[in-house]
């Protein structure tokens, strides 16, 4: 049995409470503060039954914004840096114990002309998983575009294209050294949800992955599905009435043998 009891916002502190019931009762309480010293400064607190767990100062500069994040139980400092010039912005994260102490710097430029197209360049570099990522985004014909590369240390390095529909439909297709490749379209058009996977290595036979699904009446009162990979087909038709709960109908075939066919009936009630 779990009760938690939320304090109403008094200025800018945050109380919450709960206790749990069992062989083993136990109460847990958190609390949090924050309070504006400055226009550039704003300082605030979070205590965690009864101690202290993080203390944390916000500044506000001219350049950007600068956060730090400090744990007296074991001395952890970390923060952040949020550097803005126009469209261009930097952010860059840190941790006094590691040995780079700069443990992750992502960048976005300004939009920059490539003939008619227009892209914007996203390199960010994550230390502590040795992952290097560039992402350039465009938009063609009111399309948004974006191409990923991406190099971690001892991996293959992956490129990916993402090109997202203006009708709601995104296709991802990926690349790796080592000849992993994948496609995936998923999406809603026109009431459709669809979804769809390929995923292959070299030569080999690829795995294929296709989902449908459709809303029905006001509201989507009632709602078909179907799932197909390389093994099974499942359809599902779920209804929802109200008071009667809610009522989903299964029907799973595998292509191996039509007679292994199982039907499943399941509800659900608000109570």
């Amino acid at each position: 049995l779990l009760l938690a009891v939320a304090g109403a916002n008094a200025g800018a502190s945050d109380l919450s409470a709960g206790i749990t019931m069992g062989r083993k009762s136990d109460f847990k309480s958190t609390c949090s503060t924050e309070h504006v010293f400055a226009d550039d400064l704003t300082m605030g607190a979070t205590i965690k039954n009864n101690a202290i767990d993080t203390i944390y100062a916000k500044f506000h500069e001219s350049f950007g914004d600068i956060i730090i994040n400090m744990r007296p139980k074991d001395s952890k400092v970390t923060g952040s840096i949020d550097m803005k010039s126009g469209d261009a912005r930097c952010v860059a994260s840190f941790d006094k114990d590691e040995l780079s102490f700069l443990t992750k710097v992502a960048l976005t430029s300004d939009k920059m002309k490539f003939g008619p197209l227009s892209a914007v360049m996203k390199p960010t570099y994550d230390a502590i998983n040795q992952l290097l990522d560039l992402d350039v985004c465009t938009n063609i014909e009111g399309a948004d575009v974006t191409m990923s590369m991406s190099q971690r240390k001892n991996t293959a390095s992956t490129m990916t294209a993402i090109y997202k529909f203006n009708n709601g439909v995104k296709v991802t297709a990926s690349a790796a050294a080592n000849a992993d490749m994948s496609l995936k379209c998923e999406g809603d058009y026109n009431g459709h949800k669809l979804d769809g996977t390929m995923a292959m290595q070299g030569l080999k036979t690829p795995g294929l992955k296709l989902g449908w699904a459709k809303g029905h009446g006001v509201k989507g009162k009632a709602s078909t599905a179907v799932k197909a990979d390389m093994s099974q087909i499942e359809g599902s038709l779920t209804a929802k009435l109200g008071n009667f709960g809610d009522w989903t109908t299964t029907l799973t075939t595998p292509y191996s043998d039509v007679k292994d066919t199982k039907f499943a009936l399941s509800t659900k009630f608000d109570v």
